[in-house]
């Protein structure tokens, strides 16, 4: 990490340092890491003792000790051998001491916010700028209070920039990431219906999202999607100047000849302000191709080359439980009736033998903006002449509109050429209801503990489905027990 005294951590944190008999001595002590995880605690490394939800860190400040801990930020004195760093609240001395290493550093930070993509155009993004520079990346889902912080932690001395992934659910939450991040760039994807149980609507999740354009510098740069409504009115009267993407010919980045060649491929044109290259995308749908542009449109900011933009894209990896292709063996059809008595489907319609399906494992999360754009991609990827099939769980936190949000994804599965809909949850029982009230025939509700035996014998070769729900409903045991899949790459 970048070279920190226990001296700049206590001054950063707005502590005092405790229980230790040479403060002098102590303080000049430079720190080898940084956690709030006792178990990963290393010699020298200074310990963050936080009073979680599920457990309170101060229990784990003796275990932390005999790892080696240089220190420990703790918000009451311990009668435990070890210096103390004593604040009032952890977290945001752990957020101090973040923004701290940050300035530090000296490094450009690029942020990226939005309602849905971020994880992905953060990826891609990162992938392209690695073709120049020594990049930092969020890792993971380590977007938020508490994961931004850990992130700058892991800044090296080599590093040149920053590219971090910036998430919320709640006002005030960017305005603390912004103040630890203090972005020089910001990629916006989107502002759509995503946590409208606490933001209400699209013009308070686009007030919580542009909390982070206080922290820029004035000679910063903001990166706008010009398909996004709430962002082309912010951009008018923006402090920063904006710079937008998308797919429109007009903009200086855009994708021109689209071919979707599978579910883990879509070839392109990429125009570079005036370069044409083409680019072979290794991830499907249109909103892929568009994290794509904004990856290539901030790119352009910090002096890539087209040659560099296209081999940065071709190297993209989808990470988590996002988008990822994988293979399942059909089962046969006697069984499915009696396997699944709850499941609304012939028997018949389903495959013989062990030949294989494709399953997409997008269920990371899911909004009613992130499955539409999930639900296109899927008809445009799979295979012509095979069935296109959805397996839909729960959209959670979207307030008082959910059942009328999930009705309105439902009619559009009966609209965008879906085959088969199965759904699993009560909230999802609303997006079947929405898909019959709009002509859709093939609908199918199944408990959670039926759904991959359903799939399993629903399915015939050659079929793509696409697993989806958000985070809570936790559709990756689903994905898990579908069995025999095996990444396509």
């Amino acid at each position: 990490m970048i070279n920190l005294t226990i001296s700049e951590a206590m001054t950063a944190a707005d502590g005092q340092l405790v229980h230790c008999e040479d403060p002098a001595y102590i303080g000049d002590m430079f720190i080898e890491g940084i956690t709030l995880d006792s178990r990963k605690v290393k010699p020298d490394w200074l310990f963050i003792a936080d009073k979680g939800e599920r457990a309170d860190g101060h229990d784990y400040v003796e275990s932390a000790r005999r790892s080696g801990a240089a220190a420990a930020v703790v918000e009451h004195e311990l009668d435990i051998p070890i210096p103390q760093i004593l604040v009032e609240n952890s977290l945001r001395a752990m957020q101090r001491i973040a923004g701290y290493i940050r300035e530090k550093s000296g490094v450009k930070v690029i942020g990226v916010v939005g309602s849905v993509g971020k994880t992905s155009t953060r990826q891609m993004l990162s992938c392209v700028l690695e073709q120049k520079f020594s990049v930092l990346s969020t890792e993971g889902n380590f977007n938020n209070e508490y994961g931004l912080p850990q992130t700058f932690f892991r800044l090296e001395p080599h590093h040149e920039l920053a590219v971090v992934e910036m998430g919320i659910s709640h006002f005030g939450e960017m305005d603390r990431l912004g103040a630890i991040a203090r972005p020089d760039y910001v990629v916006f994807t989107n502002i759509g219906n995503m946590h409208l149980e606490n933001l209400i609507d699209r013009s308070g999740v686009l007030r919580a999202k542009t909390e982070v354009v206080k922290h820029m510098p004035h000679n910063g740069r903001l990166f706008f999607n010009a398909a996004d409504d709430k962002l082309c009115e912010y951009a008018k009267t923006s402090p920063i100047p904006v710079k937008f993407y998308g797919m429109d010919e007009s903009l200086p980045v855009h994708p021109e000849n689209i071919r979707f060649i599978d579910a883990a491929e879509t070839d392109f044109v990429l125009n570079y302000f005036g370069t044409r290259i083409p680019v072979s995308m290794p991830a499907a749908g249109l909103h892929m191709v568009q994290n794509a542009v904004a990856a290539a449109a901030a790119a352009h900011e910090l002096g890539l080359t087209a040659e560099q933009v296209k081999a940065g894209i071709e190297s993209f990896s989808p990470v988590g439980h996002r988008w990822r292709v994988l293979f399942a063996c059909c089962l046969p059809a006697a069984n499915a009736a009696a396997n699944n008595a709850d499941a609304n489907f012939e028997a018949s319609s389903a495959s013989a033998g062990s030949e294989t399906f494709t399953v997409i494992d997008d269920c990371y999360n899911a909004g009613p903006d992130s499955v539409r754009a999930a639900l296109t991609a899927l008809v445009s990827a799979a295979k012509p002449g095979c069935r296109k099939i959805a397996m839909l769980g729960d959209m959670l936190e979207l307030g008082e509109n959910s059942a009328a949000l999930h009705k309105s994804l439902g009619a559009y599965c009966a609209e965008c050429g879906l085959d088969a809909l199965f759904t699993s949850g009560d909230l999802a029982s609303d997006i079947a209801l929405g898909a019959e009230n709009a002509g859709m025939r093939n609908v199918f509700r199944i408990s959670k503990d039926t759904v991959s035996t359903a799939l399993l014998h629903f399915a015939k070769p050659g079929d793509t489905v696409l697993v989806k729900a958000s985070r809570g409903a936790h559709f990756e045991n689903i994905v898990d027990e579908l069995g025999n899949a095996n990444p396509t790459k």
